[in-house]
């Protein structure tokens, strides 16, 4: 049985990148789309919000990793953060046939608001409140395409860690790892926040079985482990012989989201263990720490 072809959007990003060499290197046929795509490569070098339908016509499955990925990046460029998550994103839906599927990254952030719940947090929960540019995107498009009947799967992600062509540094896991490897210490502020990680193995396992055995339409929380921050520090100075060092509180978010509906719709667990997910960060780092010091 053939495979239906595969467009992948924000296929240079974080997760993108990631998620492109895996469903290629497992058969699929994938084309991928980024925006900073250099000339003559394997990702063709096009903005999103220049598809027409004819364009999109041959593919199956759409997958949507193009937005503003961050809270920085959509603070700083609001306008743009609400054009490239919300409206150039309603203007593609509204070119795809019915048959065709949508797979895009939503977030776990737009549960924000959340804070006193003694509970770990369902598709279900209401409650949003606005805290930046980034969260109020997120959660308007969902909104809004909840309205329109399309064929969907919006996927909250936690925060997202592990390793990429196109590392960010600054995320949760990959941030403490970092430290860890370079300097011996952990540093953890916000100690007794709940957040919710998403390994990335995890995630592009998920989306590839997501191309097999297809779920319902709608929202689905992602998200392999739910703890502390505190306890998130603790786990990466256990296992690379560090030590934490705890800084003052900044504000962050604080929540803890159930993957149980999206295990349940693919029948399959989350199961990259979090030794697992530090040994693999820390391999990452070790690595470029150990060519940095033969460059200096």
């Amino acid at each position: 049985m053939s495979r239906p072809e595969i467009l992948l959007m924000g296929a240079m990003g974080y997760i993108g990148s990631r998620l492109y060499t895996h469903l290629t290197e497992a058969g699929y046929q994938v084309t991928g789309l980024d925006r900073r795509a250099p000339a003559n490569g394997p990702i063709r070098a096009v903005d999103y919000r220049s598809l027409s339908g004819i364009d999109l016509a041959p593919f199956g499955t759409v997958i949507w990793l193009a937005g503003h990925s961050s809270v920085k990046m959509a603070v700083d460029e609001p306008a743009e953060a609400f054009e490239n998550n919300v409206s150039g994103l309603l203007r593609l839906v509204g070119h795809l046939q019915p048959s065709q599927r949508l797979i895009y990254a939503s977030s776990a952030s737009l549960y924000s608001g959340n804070e006193a719940m003694d509970s770990i947090t369902t598709e279900e929960t209401i409650g949003f409140q606005y805290q930046n540019a980034y969260d109020l995107s997120k959660y308007a498009f969902d909104k809004l395409i909840s309205t329109i009947g399309s064929n969907f799967c919006g996927l909250r992600f936690g925060t997202v860690c592990g390793t990429s062509t196109q590392q960010r540094d600054e995320l949760l896991l990959n941030s403490m790892v970092k430290s860890a490897v370079e300097h011996g210490v952990v540093r953890v502020s916000n100690q007794l926040a709940k957040r919710s990680v998403l390994g990335m193995g995890d995630l592009v396992n998920t989306i590839e079985r997501m191309l097999e055995v297809v779920p319902p339409s709608g929202f689905y929380n992602l998200a392999s482990y739910g703890m502390s921050i505190g306890e998130f520090g603790d786990a990466v100075a256990e296992q690379l012989n560090a030590h934490v060092v705890e800084l003052a509180g900044t504000g962050t978010y604080n929540f803890s989201v159930d993957s149980a509906k999206i295990c349940k719709a693919l029948d399959r667990p989350l199961t990259t263990p979090l030794s697992s997910l530090i040994a693999d960060i820390a391999i990452h780092y070790r690595s470029q720490h150990e060519r940095h010091l033969v460059h200096a």
